[in-house]
């Protein structure tokens, strides 16, 4: 059941969006500063998700009113600190995977860092699989905060495939 403030602003949606930024971003001393501003931005606007950065990509993955993910992708689109502002998908969810308005930050292993990076650059690539990918990381990144959850409710957070070769494709 959606709540009244969900209501009032809209349907909520999903979206996947990708930038750019300068070489070698994530490693510099500009990547907390913006990390820290966009989730107060999403904080504001009540949007919940994951924010990755891989050398000069960034890329979000948000749940929100369709309203504010319009105006995220907005502030995304003025900025100077990033270009290239790509919407790889959006649809209308029933209820939210992220419940606290925030952005989590996960760490990418080695083998995620080259699974999204194939998925990202493979031009035949339909996408499918990066929400269910963002979803586990963030599971994954509350597994680690909270200390798991529980007896037998999920999987272990080592079973996304780690390699395309894994993922099936249509």
């Amino acid at each position: 059941m959606k709540s009244l403030n969900e209501r009032r602003v809209g349907m909520l949606e999903a979206a996947i969006l990708v930038t750019r930024v300068e070489q070698d971003f994530e490693t510099g001393r500009l990547w907390p500063a913006l990390r820290d501003l966009r989730k107060g931005h999403a904080r504001t606007l009540g949007l919940a998700g994951v924010i990755l950065c891989d050398a000069n990509r960034v890329m979000y993955g948000l749940e929100g009113s369709g309203q504010y993910l319009d105006r995220f992708t907005q502030m995304l689109e003025d900025s100077p600190c990033e270009v290239d502002v790509q919407l790889l998908l959006r649809r209308p969810i029933a209820q939210r995977t992220y419940r606290a308005p925030a952005l989590l930050v996960p760490t990418l292993a080695k083998e995620e860092r080259t699974w999204l990076r194939e998925e990202l650059d493979d031009t035949a690539s339909d996408l499918t699989t990066l929400p269910t990918f963002l979803t586990w990381l963030a599971l994954r990144q509350a597994e680690t905060i909270v200390g798991g959850y529980g007896d037998g409710l999920m999987a272990p957070a080592d079973s996304f495939p780690s390699t395309r070769s894994h993922t099936t494709r249509h």
